[in-house]
């Protein structure tokens, strides 16, 4: 299930929609999807 999020995040084109999942799924459980924060990091460096 985790992996299937993650695809999905890493996939998506809309760079404001990725921003509104990541920021979801920190609140929701910031232990159990600890690797958004690496991606928004990515993210923010590419930009």
């Amino acid at each position: 299930m985790d992996s299937e999020i993650r695809r999905v995040v890493k996939n998506t084109k809309d760079e404001n929609k990725r921003q509104e999942v990541v920021n979801y799924l920190l609140k929701k459980d910031p232990k159990r999807y600890y690797w958004a924060k690496f991606y928004l990091k990515n993210v923010k460096a590419i930009r």
